[in-house]
């Protein structure tokens, strides 16, 4: 149903589903944005770790790799982490995206059937005669 305001035509149905939509795409987005974060923080924090590791080994004059190297594993695993994450945030933008646009295409499709029930004929029985 279109209404007025100001002046300007505006779509109803459709500006509550965009409504709708965008507002869950925002709580998604600050959902995944907010899980980035913290794989971030984790991975600073494993970064501070390997300094100080690196810096110990230092003071006691040997080297452990494996100390390292474990660390540095655990690290590339948050990598994939964020990846993933940041894959989700934008399948989250992309199907907001499709929604809204399906629900344009329905609007359209909807005016397309009204324009179709204009030009059907009715029986005689239900024409209406105009009055004298």
């Amino acid at each position: 149903m279109s209404y007025y305001y100001r002046g300007k035509k505006f779509d109803m149905e459709k500006l509550l589903t965009t409504i709708g939509v965008k507002s869950g795409e925002f709580i998604d987005i600050a959902g995944i944005k907010l899980q980035i974060y913290y794989l971030n923080k984790q991975k600073d924090d494993v970064f501070i770790q390997i300094g100080r590791l690196i810096y110990k080994m230092y003071k006691k004059g040997g080297f452990d790799s494996e100390g390292v190297y474990d660390k540095c594993e655990y690290i590339a695993k948050l990598d994939e982490q964020i990846k993933s994450k940041e894959t989700d945030l934008e399948s989250v933008k992309k199907g907001a995206h499709s929604i809204i646009k399906n629900a344009r295409h329905k609007k359209k499709h909807r005016h397309k059937k009204h324009d179709e029930i204009k030009d059907i004929v009715l029986p005689e029985k239900y024409d209406v005669k105009p009055m004298d």
